[in-house]
């Protein structure tokens, strides 16, 4: 079985004895450990050395734990950024554990020389560094003053990644994995993982997302107005008015599409314990339906009418170019004020209250469908009047 591997990320000359503690202690405790000193670092000879760092811990690394002391590093020229952080970069933007430790010196020196150092100088690289991970990446950074310090914090944070790594085991062999595999993202699969603060919403909004994002061919067809399958030819002029009954009445149905999505939902979402298969089903209806309107406008985009018609075909088209949009946007915008408000404030440091209110497939009033629902009869009968004469 292989063993789990461990990537250290410094500077080398001045944390050689860190790094080789570190590297036996791990060693010991039946871990692989991977530095750029060792005879067994996996380099792939047709890379230069900046390259085979970023590979190695993209492709190798489980776990990585940063050392910052005094230095920056060598900078790779077309980056602006050393080694080391582009390790811890590439880390970062793997998911891996990160655990970081700066010297406690280092840290005085920092905060004692505020706004003294010199902006092109390498300390200040360093501070920069300390600030990206303390403050723009909100990332631990655990103190040291010596390498003991490091050792004992890692074989206790070892220890409680290991007991994590077992709850989220449980909660992973709970998951009807057979079921969902085939169905969800790993985002949406992640959600039901982990169960943080609003996963059961998030994992509504996540699984539409994810099944609009699926129709996005039709998407670009609608935008472009590209029918490839056009159905609608018509050779009589009586057959755009049927044309027009069953559009109107495919907005009827969406109507009342919307009312029983609604019943389905709020039926699966429970404070306690919610039916996930049935936040899927509704969450899958939503974006089939999203995907009926982006072909009705398609076709509606897409058709030549009789000029007594056209106001009405305009009319419809807007009504169906509004719901797209509003569905489209409904699962992005909502995903975004849920991670606000888990994360506790927004971009003002105001408090922010989540809430998944289904959207309304067409924003329209009673009032607005009797009235598109006359011009209709009206413009049908002068239609149908005038091309008997």
């Amino acid at each position: 079985m292989s063993r789990l591997n461990i990537f250290i990320s410094s500077t080398c000359y001045d944390l050689t004895k860190e790094r080789a503690v570190l590297k036996g202690t791990i060693e010991q405790l039946g871990h692989n450990v991977i530095v750029s000193e060792s005879i067994y670092f996996p380099i792939d000879p047709s890379k230069d050395t900046i390259n085979n760092c970023i590979d190695i811990v993209r492709n190798e690394a489980d776990l990585l734990i940063l050392l910052i002391k005094d230095r920056y590093g060598y900078i790779v020229p077309y980056t602006g950024r050393s080694i080391t952080h582009m390790e811890f970069q590439t880390a970062l933007d793997k998911g891996i554990p990160i655990y970081t430790f700066t010297y406690n010196e280092t840290l005085k020196l920092k905060t004692l020389l505020k706004d003294q150092v010199a902006d092109d100088s390498d300390f200040n690289k360093v501070c920069q560094f300390i600030d990206e991970i303390r403050g723009e990446k909100s990332l631990w950074n655990f103190e040291y003053s010596n390498i003991d310090n490091i050792v004992n914090t890692i074989k206790t944070q070892l220890s409680i990644l290991l007991k994590h790594s077992l709850v989220i085991r449980n909660r992973v062999e709970a998951i009807d994995k057979r079921w969902f595999f085939p169905r969800i993202s790993s985002e949406a699969y992640r959600l039901l993982v982990y169960k943080k603060k609003n996963h059961v919403e998030q994992f509504f909004l996540q699984v539409m997302k994810d099944e609009m994002d699926k129709h996005i061919n039709l998407k670009l067809d609608y935008k472009y107005a590209m029918a490839l399958d056009l159905d609608y030819v018509h050779k009589h002029p009586s057959e755009i008015v049927q044309w027009f009954k069953k559009i109107w009445n495919s907005i009827i149905y969406y109507l009342e599409a919307d009312d029983k999505l609604t019943k389905a939902f709020f039926d699966s979402y429970k404070a306690e314990e919610s039916d996930f298969r049935q936040l899927y089903y509704v969450s899958k209806r939503f974006a089939d339906l999203y995907a009926d309107l982006l072909e009705l406008g398609i076709h509606l985009k897409s058709e030549k009418v009789y000029p007594d018609f056209a106001n009405i075909q305009q009319k419809i088209l807007q009504l169906v170019d509004n719901s797209i949009e509003q569905l489209e946007s409904y699962p992005i915008k909502l995903l975004k004020t849920i991670t606000l408000n888990t994360e506790g404030q927004d971009n003002s440091g105001e408090d922010v209250k989540e809430y998944v209110g289904l959207p309304a497939i067409f924003l329209i009033s009673s009032e607005e469908i009797e009235e598109i629902t006359r011009e209709m009869k009206q413009t049908t009968e002068s239609f149908q009047k005038k091309s008997q004469e």
